[in-house]
């Protein structure tokens, strides 16, 4: 299926509104270890995470793999110049994990199952069938 941008298919593929594209694409590309200090971060210094939202809409006009890898490397060569919190204890977005999205978007659109069946599973303290897994991507951003 071809799908007019990236933001419209994830959309789609994960069941959400595109009003919620932003912040639910962000926190599945945190590194898991930042997430705890992230929602602290967001309250002290809403900047923060500025250059990471921005990539996110930026990847949500792509239309192609292709383009979103170059624009994820493109963020990966910006993070190595940032601070200490950035590049040494990751606290940001993972370039690998947008590409994952972006591989499990645009080319796996139906092996996915709705995020609802995993989250009910995981919230219940159920093991998630391997079904329901993130696919881990083959490839390595610069």
């Amino acid at each position: 299926m071809k799908y007019r941008n990236f933001r419209t298919a994830y959309c789609e593929h994960f069941g959400c509104s595109e009003g919620d594209y932003q912040m639910r694409m962000f926190w599945a590309c945190l590194y898991p270890h930042a997430r705890p200090l992230a929602r602290v971060i967001l309250k002290i210094d809403p900047q923060y995470f500025d250059r990471d939202l921005e990539l996110i809409r930026t990847l949500g006009a792509v239309t192609d793999l292709q383009t979103m890898e170059a624009e994820v490397n493109d963020f990966a060569t910006q993070n190595c110049e940032d601070g200490l919190l950035r590049r040494r204890c990751h606290i940001r977005t993972s370039g690998q994990r947008m590409l994952n999205v972006g591989e499990t978007v645009f080319l796996r659109p139906s092996c996915t199952p709705a995020p609802t069946a995993t989250a009910t599973a995981a919230h219940a303290g159920a093991a998630v069938p391997a079904a329901v897994t993130p696919l881990v991507a083959t490839r390595r951003i610069a």
